[in-house]
């Protein structure tokens, strides 16, 4: 199918005018809090959204003969929730003291845990013995976290990732004790014990437990760093993320089965219902990553648009859905997985139809390779400079690497979601067989990527540097639609800029 890119009007995407003033209000109140730049940015946020009524193409546009009476409410509404978000983003606590601390588990990681006192203050808890939403007293020595000075710009920076979390301290434990469990009121809380138990049921004995439940819900806590490194190297590692992929697998399934009921397609609120159900209760077990909250919040808007016919594009549905993600909890854009999740999909809906016809010709296997070079040409395009910033690397041999891992997950994860109900009923030989050979072979082939010349392409780049490629991609679209000489020249001018950076920044 021969699909090209088209000019997109500002009309269509009025959630761009919502979204793009709430990050820049974020990060306002976190670089400058209690200053007049917070005042100007709550301002801002509250007042530019209202722009999107006055656009004569906005879907909301058929709002505009009551806009008398909507501008005061959305503006109150806005300022209202701005004024939520300063204070509850990085929000001040008191000052902790002594040596016995009551906590509640809230996440684990793999060597360690983040807990939460009384007051919602979190902290780093150096041990992960526990699980979600265990209520422990610790003796320990609480030590408040500072910067420190870095050896090379590659290490991690743990001042900062805490700091962006709202973490005042780190808590080495001496002795701890369980004294109970987190009230059912926690739901997500017990969301994630349910997943622990689900997970630990299945994988049982499997020597591949660790990788069955990254693939299932994006939990890569038991998987070694050299591992994960594999993943990264080959430009795969989306693979270990829930994301869009596993939404559409567990809908498919869920739209399959519903199907199945006699007159069902008479009643598609129910489809509707129950499809996005499934959906979210699976978001919230697999711990409402921002992948997953990004995949569930485009899927659910998107099949509401079909549902009541009004269907907008899908990179309005993207804006939609960081705007919801940003209100309930704002540190999340500096979150590594946020940003990344939103850049591919944005990237893939801005060039995925130019790089799949550059990619296609004409026959069934020709369009169908092309159409899959495509995505993964235009996700790789536009997070590679977020990859040079965080990880340093490029993956040279990402576009067949994922040719073979984005297929070979997708039957993965629809196996592994099969076998969770069905796993009670086999035998155990049967049940490991089914979990780790194909693992096995998943690993031995992006392993066989991993080993070949040239593997990577190894730099740093700077913050300036990731903002001038940005601008340069945003450019390269437009020059895509509007060729000329001169957008050219401005582009590669661009580019070199962003590379010399380092020697005249």
């Amino acid at each position: 199918m021969n699909r090209k890119i088209r000019a997109i009007q500002w009309g269509e995407i009025p959630f761009f005018f919502i979204t793009t003033p709430l990050a820049i209000a974020i990060t306002i109140v976190y670089f400058y809090p209690q200053t007049h730049f917070s005042a100007l940015a709550l301002f801002s946020t509250a007042t530019l959204p209202l722009l999107s009524f006055f656009i004569p193409l906005s879907p909301f546009h058929f709002l505009y003969p009551i806009r008398n009476a909507l501008v005061p409410l959305l503006a109150l509404t806005a300022v209202f929730l701005l004024w939520i978000l300063s204070q509850q983003t990085w929000r001040k606590y008191a000052v902790k003291s002594g040596n016995t601390h009551q906590l509640t588990i809230v996440e684990v990681k793999k060597k360690s845990s983040f807990a939460k006192f009384n007051d919602g203050e979190v902290v780093f808890l150096r041990s992960n013995q526990f699980q979600a939403g265990d209520q422990i007293t610790v003796e320990g020595t609480l030590r408040r976290i500072r910067p420190k000075r870095l050896a090379d710009t590659s290490d991690f920076d743990f001042y900062t990732y805490a700091t962006r979390k709202n973490i005042r301290y780190s808590l080495k434990p001496h002795r701890v004790a369980l004294v109970g469990r987190a009230p059912w009121t926690s739901i997500q809380l017990h969301a994630l014990r349910w997943r622990d138990h689900l997970g630990q049921s299945l994988t049982q004995g499997s020597r591949y437990g660790g990788w069955v439940k990254a693939i299932l819900f994006g939990d890569d806590r038991e998987i070694e760093g050299d591992a994960l490194t594999l993943f990264q190297q080959t430009g795969t590692l989306h693979v270990l993320a829930v994301s869009g992929m596993h939404v559409s697998v567990l809908f498919t399934v869920v739209d399959a089965l519903l199907k199945l009921l006699p007159g069902f397609r008479r009643w598609p609120w129910i489809r509707f219902l129950a499809g996005n159900g499934t959906l979210w209760m699976y978001a919230l077990v697999s711990g409402f990553t921002p992948s997953i909250a990004r995949s569930a919040w485009m899927f659910s808007l998107g099949s509401l648009g079909k549902l009541i016919h009004r269907e907008g594009i899908a990179l309005n549905h993207l804006f939609a859905s960081a705007f919801f993600i940003l209100l309930l909890e704002p540190t999340h854009l500096f979150h590594l997985g946020f940003q990344l999740s939103f850049i591919a999909v944005g990237s893939i809906l801005l060039f995925e139809p130019w790089f799949t016809h550059l990619f296609s010709w004409n026959s069934w296997v020709g369009k169908k390779l092309g159409a899959a070079l495509g995505v993964s040409t235009a996700a790789q395009f536009g997070t590679a400079p977020l990859g040079f910033f965080y990880f340093h690397s490029f993956p040279i041999w990402f576009l067949p690497a994922n040719l073979i891992a984005v297929p070979l997950s997708s039957f993965l994860l629809l196996l592994f979601l099969l076998l969770l109900p069905l796993h009670l009923f086999l035998p155990n030989s049967i049940r490991l067989f089914l979990l780790d050979q194909p693992i096995h072979t998943f690993i031995r082939i992006m392993s066989v990527f991993e080993n070949l010349p040239y593997a990577s392409l190894t730099g740093e780049i700077s913050w300036e540097q990731v903002w001038i490629f940005f601008l340069g991609i945003l450019l390269f679209r437009n020059a895509i639609i509007f060729p000329s000489i001169q957008q050219g020249i401005m582009i590669l001018l661009i580019f070199l800029a962003g590379i010399l950076w380092p020697f005249y920044g």
